[in-house]
């Protein structure tokens, strides 16, 4: 998907987030931190709207990138979630009758 971006005309970064055994919360939720804070001091020399940063992740990825929209101390600008699952439930049944991708419905 970051290559689409880069095609597109777009600064894309993949993050390489604990997974695992190394996943014990906020580990994850850290290694954002960590890129984040990297990307923004970089943003000049790199040439990137600091103002204009987005995460887009789906499935557990959808999960940290909420987090990092909602939690975290450097938070993007934008957050696009494909069927991030949250407390064990995928986040679209919230919104809608029926989760193509999970196959439920809400409760």
């Amino acid at each position: 998907m970051a290559f689409e971006y880069l095609r597109a005309g777009y600064h894309a970064f993949v993050l390489r987030y604990s997974i695992k055994e190394n996943a014990v919360w906020p580990n994850p939720l850290n290694d954002y931190e960590q890129a984040i804070e990297l990307i923004r001091s970089r943003a000049e020399e790199w040439h990137i709207y600091e103002d204009k940063i987005a995460v887009l992740r789906f499935s557990a990825g959808g999960h940290l990138a909420l987090a990092a929209a909602t939690m975290s101390k450097n938070r993007p600008n934008a957050a696009l979630l494909g069927y991030a699952f949250i407390r064990g439930r995928c986040a679209l049944i919230a919104v809608s009758a029926f989760c193509p991708f999970c196959l439920t419905t809400p409760r």
